[in-house]
C-alpha cells in the first residue's frame, strides 16, 4: 500500500516535470554544468 502510493507520487511528479521542462532550452549538457555550480558553492555555504 505504501510502495504503491510512492509509486504515485512519483509519477505525478515526473508529470509535473515533464510538463515544467518541454518548452524548455536547456540542454542536458547545460543542465549537468548549473548543477555542478550550484553543487559547489552549496558546498563553500556548509563549509
Amino acid at each position: 500500500m505504501i510502495a504503491r502510493q510512492a509509486i504515485k507520487n512519483k509519477v505525478v511528479m515526473l508529470k509535473k516535470f515533464r510538463e515544467f521542462t518541454k518548452k524548455s532550452k536547456l540542454t542536458e549538457e547545460d543542465a549537468l554544468r548549473l548543477g555542478r555550480e550550484v553543487n559547489k558553492e552549496l558546498a563553500k555555504r556548509y563549509k
